[in-house]
């Protein structure tokens, strides 16, 4: 029993369409262990010492519309006495609306010739813009003039039905009430709609909120609204608002401003204003709250290497006791990793590659790795039958794969579905056949 957190369109801002549809094979539910294998692994070698499992949770409980929460994929909510089911994980800059905004266009353009979505910006049907790589035409006006932002996320929101239960079958995902609570129906396997919710495997329960989950403030990645008398006095109050220097600035001029006549009719200045980061502060800014966490006190080493099509940030870890930030073979360093590349990644324009690492541990695996499959390849000429290897990550596999690409005698191959493949290692046929 499992709500996903991500959708298709988060994996896809990391790895191609056909390499996604190679690993996944059509079946969802490999996308589910993807995510239940991040989560263990992150909760097991880090519950233990460091209570993070508030975290893990945020997003899981039923509580009132508020646009100062990040919604992720799979939370619920009530709006107007309903409750709503968050279905692209977006922060919440408008209440749901059952209109769609914007439709994402599968046409191929070319990005470098289509405006960046702004906040500032007013768009009219028929404009074309982009949003986190993907390319959107408007449906319906909206815009910074028509008091109605909406952001180019398709059918983020969804209102659901709940319904009263009863001893009648219901389809995946229905929300019913019982005996006061809230439950989703997750999984049709083994479903008897005779089986009440509370005593069901099949249901999951929508908790209560916790009030205390609500820690979320104004992202520093908002627009936020500034005023002075002037742009520059508004450009002031801005940059003390923030705590950073002019130069760190990313604003537009909503209204100059006016001193009318006399003093009368007098306006003030008005622009909409954000800190403007770099990749290495939002990794810094990321990675320290995450150590501050775990009360870890470490040293990052960040270096961005600029390419045509994507970036390359390598990341170094440098403290004491990293063992801890290791894991079991590299899990949760694999864990971490794989959260700093989505948060670099949300909301930029080119593809950034996430390296990180600490005390040289990449090479060394490296190494390790490509040692067994030498032996292992050694073995398999010995006993002429293939050696199927334990489970690993894809970038591992990769590694034994590369290691044997040109052994003369062996070849090898992935098996297995996710979190559960692994490599095989066997004779090539024409050696088979002698």
């Amino acid at each position: 029993m499992y709500r996903r957190f991500l959708n298709k369109n988060d994996y896809l801002g990391i790895i191609t369409e056909d390499a996604l549809s190679q690993l996944t094979r059509g079946k969802n539910i490999c996308f589910v262990q993807a995510e239940q294998a991040a989560e263990a692994s992150i909760m097991d070698y880090l519950t233990e010492n460091y209570e993070i499992e508030r975290e893990l949770n945020r997003g899981k409980f039923i509580f009132e519309y508020d646009r100062r929460i990040s919604y992720p994929i799979g939370c619920h909510f009530y709006l107007d006495g309903k409750i709503c089911e968050v279905i692209q994980a977006i922060n919440g800059y408008k209440a749901p609306c059952p209109i769609s905004y914007w439709h994402e266009t599968e046409e191929i353009l070319d990005l470098k010739k289509i405006e960046q979505y702004s906040q500032m910006k007013n768009y009219r049907p028929g404009d074309v813009t982009k949003f986190l790589g993907r390319t959107y035409i408007c449906d319906i006006a909206n815009g910074i003039d028509f008091n109605d932002i909406r952001i180019p996320e398709v059918n983020a929101w969804e209102m659901v039905d709940t319904y009263k239960w009863d001893t009648v079958p219901y389809n995946e995902w229905e929300v019913v009430e019982y005996e006061g609570k809230f439950f989703t129906l997750l999984t049709m396997d083994n479903y008897d709609c005779l089986v009440n919710p509370m005593e069901s495997d099949c249901w999951g329960m929508i908790g209560e909120y916790d009030p205390s989950l609500n820690s979320y403030e104004l992202s520093e990645h908002e627009y936020v609204e500034y005023k002075g008398k002037n742009v520059d006095e508004a450009i002031t109050n801005a940059c003390v608002a923030l705590g950073i220097a002019a130069d760190k600035l990313d604003y537009d001029v909503v209204e100059k401003g006016s001193n009318g006549f006399l003093g009368f009719g007098s306006k003030p200045a008005i622009i909409k204003a954000r800190k403007n980061e770099s990749v290495e502060d939002i990794v810094t800014e990321f990675l320290n709250k995450v150590f501050s966490a775990m009360e870890l006190t470490v040293k990052l080493d960040i270096k961005v290497e600029e390419g045509e099509k994507e970036n390359t940030i390598n990341i170094n870890v440098i403290g004491d006791d990293m063992g801890i930030l290791i894991g079991k073979r590299g899990q949760t360093l694999d864990s971490l990793q794989y959260l700093v590349s989505l948060v670099v990644n949300k909301e930029s324009d080119k593809f950034n590659r996430v390296k990180l690492d600490t005390e040289n541990y990449r090479e060394r695996r490296k190494a390790t790795l490509e040692n067994l499959a030498r032996n292992i390849s050694l073995k398999v000429k010995r006993i002429k039958k293939p050696v199927a290897l334990e489970p690993m990550n894809p970038y591992e596999r990769r590694i034994i794969h590369s290691a044997l690409q040109n052994d003369k005698f062996c070849t090898t191959k992935s098996e297995g579905e996710e979190p559960y493949r692994h490599v095989v290692v066997m004779l090539k046929k024409r050696n088979n056949n002698r």
